[in-house]
């Protein structure tokens, strides 16, 4: 499992005077969600002062937390719009929305989000050196936390692979054979797609290989 840390920064400009501005709620948890699926909150700004604050808003990874370029927040409530974009590969995410300039004090807001394993494969599967004449064989264990359906599309060739639909059970591996038969001296690539049902797009697993006489 790996933690992430990224934080926002917003900056207020050209204000002498601090204003009071408040935040709820303290914490913004996102998901569980599949990876391609972007999931919004919503923050409340409170400016309880009597001036307008013109607002940077700078994500310092945009790739996974999404904040509007800027804001203008005239005296009364706002609402912030916080997406996060889950990327593959990455379980858990805890990162800070920071809001500082013109504030009586900095202010921080708690970013919680928790991505669902679906099954994603390996991206690549490496065959290695196969003789002309034969057939080599490897096993591709998919594991999921969901119960849901698993499909596999057919391989191009020289490789093959169980193509079909298969159950998924929390903490049950389902295992994939997939076989790649030279029929050349020389390096080869090939691929096939998965996808887990009503979620994400396919997923490509690459094969490679090398044919030996």
């Amino acid at each position: 499992m790996r933690w992430l840390a990224w934080s926002v920064v917003l900056l207020a400009c050209g204000r002498p005077t601090p204003t009071t501005v408040t935040f709820s709620p303290a914490e913004l948890h996102f998901g569980p969600t599949a990876w391609c699926l972007p999931q919004t909150r919503t923050l409340t700004l409170q400016n309880d002062g009597a001036a307008t604050l013109e607002v940077r808003v700078t994500a310092r990874d945009a790739a996974h937390f999404e904040v509007p370029a800027a804001l203008t927040l005239a005296p009364g409530a706002h609402q912030l719009e916080v997406v996060w974009h889950p990327q593959p590969g990455v379980a858990e995410v805890a990162s800070t929305l920071r809001f500082d300039g013109d504030l009586e004090a900095e202010v921080t807001v708690g970013l919680f989000a928790t991505l669902v394993d679906e099954a994603l494969p390996p991206p690549e599967l490496d065959f290695g050196e196969v003789p002309l004449s034969g057939r080599a064989l490897r096993t591709l264990p998919i594991t999921s936390t969901v119960s849901n359906w698993l499909r596999v599309d057919a391989a191009s060739a020289p490789f093959s692979v169980d193509a079909g639909t298969f159950p998924l059970e929390p903490g049950r591996a389902v295992p994939v054979e997939v076989s790649f038969s030279p029929t050349a001296p020389g390096a080869v690539r090939g691929s096939f797609l998965t996808q887990v049902e009503g979620e994400c797009a396919p997923v490509p697993v690459v094969l490679s290989g090398v044919g030996v006489e």
